[in-house]
């Protein structure tokens, strides 16, 4: 317990067991913010809790640290042991929440419940609850912002599998220019175009005409691009990456995601590094089962499939598949024989973004 708190924190200390109870690191958080507003009372220290919408930050414990990230809109955390905070959560989706007390907290509920709280004075709280309902993580920690935002004033190609839009600044005004990709169909050539900066922190460029065409470039690097019609129909709606559009090779990155999914038991990333395709496998559940760096190759379901496989070996065999449809899977065998097979949700990645 009291390694767990700050100093302005001892008094609670005292008074709780040393076996911490949630009511107890409840009681501990009010009573720090009161401290916190008793040397200023006029101020509001959760000016910054405004600001974490769409902004990346971390809450560093003392055992623990989580970090928050978005994508396309929405919030994920990872959460772990120090000092590489692997080992609880790894991009799972999470829920904002905005508290009466006006703090805010970051929600998990998979098969733990994780909180990840913005409490006063730059500081955090950790809690996590275990699959038999006990916690297994309960400190406060500071909180650690990234300031990196979507990009927002420099020439940018949205890039999806079957259109691409450019934004080019010219005079220091947005001009979109929309094509589809070979054979090719021009929607839009040089048109100018308003620059919106969203709640989340995203970028979005739109072009009112008879239709209203938008495209979105969010903070992780992605994009989608999006066609309304007179109707308000959807006409042309896709996701993709965020590249530059000057580069002679956008895939030249020393370590790109090629494919990452979650499944119900499994994290997967499919990743290539030096010109070599690795995978890191993360079972949910076991802590025995979780590889790092598995050397990987490309390999087909069947002839005439349009499934795309990545083969690793750890203890079993693990085959991380998408298809042209945008469907993915993971099949675990062992020695050939199929142990399991489980859906895919959540996938991105630049070979997932090209398929």
């Amino acid at each position: 317990m009291k390694s767990a708190f700050t100093t302005g924190l001892v008094v609670i200390g005292v008074i709780c067991s040393e076996v911490v109870t949630t009511s107890c690191l409840s009681l501990a958080i009010a009573v720090s913010a009161k401290r916190s507003f008793i040397a200023t009372p006029s101020s509001k220290p959760h000016h910054l809790l405004a600001q974490a919408v769409g902004q990346n930050f971390t809450c560093d414990g003392i055992n623990n640290v989580a970090k928050i990230t978005w994508r396309q809109g929405e919030p994920r955390v990872s959460l772990g042991t120090k000092p590489d905070g692997i080992g609880i959560l790894k991009n799972s989706p999470a829920r904002r929440v905005r508290n009466q007390d006006g703090t805010i907290s970051y929600i998990v509920e998979e098969e733990i419940v994780a909180t990840i709280s913005l409490i006063a004075n730059n500081r955090c709280s950790l809690y996590v609850k275990g699959v038999n309902g006990v916690a297994t993580v309960q400190e406060v920690g500071r909180i650690i912002t990234n300031n990196s935002s979507a990009p927002s004033t420099k020439n940018l190609r949205c890039d999806a599998r079957r259109n691409y839009v450019d934004i080019k600044w010219r005079n220091g005004n947005p001009r979109m220019t929309f094509e589809s990709k070979p054979p090719g169909r021009g929607h839009l050539n040089d048109a100018p175009v308003r620059r919106i900066t969203n709640d989340d922190r995203s970028i979005s460029y739109v072009f009112e005409g008879e239709t209203r065409t938008t495209v979105r470039f969010f903070g992780d690097n992605t994009c989608r691009m999006q066609i309304v019609d007179s109707l308000g129909v959807v006409s042309l709606r896709e996701t993709g990456r965020v590249i530059n559009p000057n580069s002679q090779n956008p895939d030249n990155s020393s370590q790109a995601t090629l494919l990452t999914f979650q499944t119900n038991t499994y994290s997967i990333r499919v990743f290539q590094r030096s010109g070599k395709i690795y995978m890191n496998v993360y079972n949910k559940r076991d802590p025995d089962e979780r590889f790092y760096n598995i050397p990987t190759q490309i390999t087909r379901r069947s002839s005439g499939s349009n499934w795309t496989s990545y083969f690793g070996r750890g203890n079993l065999e693990y085959y991380a598949r998408f298809n042209s449809n945008g469907d993915t899977e993971l099949e675990t065998r062992n020695n050939g024989r199929t142990v399991t097979r489980e859906r895919g949700y959540d996938a991105s990645g630049t070979a997932y973004s090209n398929r």
